[in-house]
């Protein structure tokens, strides 16, 4: 059956993200009087969206903190609007992979990151043009895991499961492309580890970017 639809999760598996929502918790921490925290320390809980990461970086706050600071989430929404492409890269080798993918092939992103964060991160980075959609944590009535994002695109662009790939780098992005039935292309570059990958059977493993021109190759019929 020929590859139809190809879905990517953003943070972790098409752009390194981590150093600017690094900065951007270290700011909201900074004016809470709170100590900075590391790279790898936030990198352990991207992929379930800003209002995760927040309960996992800002602690119980006194009650007069809390009264100075009554939305940590659009403060936090706020400074990493501004600086959301700072550090942020494309993963080396990303945006000629995504240019020699045949143009019949629909690529799309799901991510669980804010849809308006996502285009512009993706249109800063001189991407967005290559996806037919983007859609955000926001987007949908509920997140990945779940499905929903998955069929929906499916449904859109007329996929069959056995016709779509879902790439990602966390057990999110495995678990939400194993509930839809499609086909699953693990990324061991990005945020999530190897173990909580390969716990999903992927039916592809990938250590760079490059790596998936292999697997479209294998999946695209001979002519």
């Amino acid at each position: 059956m020929p590859l139809g639809l190809i879905v990517f999760d953003l943070d972790g598996t098409l752009a390194d993200t981590a150093k600017d929502l690094a900065d951007s918790v270290n700011e909201l921490r900074r004016v809470l009087g709170l100590p900075r925290v590391t790279i790898s320390k936030v990198s352990l809980h991207v992929g379930q969206g800003v209002k995760h990461l927040l309960r996992r970086m800002v602690p119980a706050l006194p009650a007069a903190v809390r009264l100075r600071h009554p939305d940590l989430y659009g403060e936090f929404t706020r400074t990493y609007i501004r600086r959301c492409t700072h550090r942020t890269k494309l993963y080396p080798g990303t945006r000629a992979v995504l240019r020699a993918i045949p143009r019949d092939i629909v690529l799309a992103v799901a991510t669980n990151k804010l849809g308006r964060l996502s285009r512009t991160i993706l249109r800063r980075l001189g991407v967005a043009d290559r996806f037919k959609k983007i859609i955000g944590g926001d987007d949908m009535r509920v997140r990945k895991p779940h499905p929903a994002v998955l069929l929906d695109l499916m449904r859109r662009y007329r996929a069959r499961p056995e016709e779509t790939l879902m790439v990602g780098d966390s057990r999110f992005d495995m678990e939400c492309g194993r509930r839809a039935g499609v086909r699953l292309c693990a990324c061991t570059w990005g945020f999530g580890s190897r173990a909580e990958l390969q716990r999903w059977k992927p039916d592809f493993t990938i250590r760079s970017i490059s790596g998936l021109t292999a697997v479209i190759r294998g999946l695209t019929p001979r002519g």
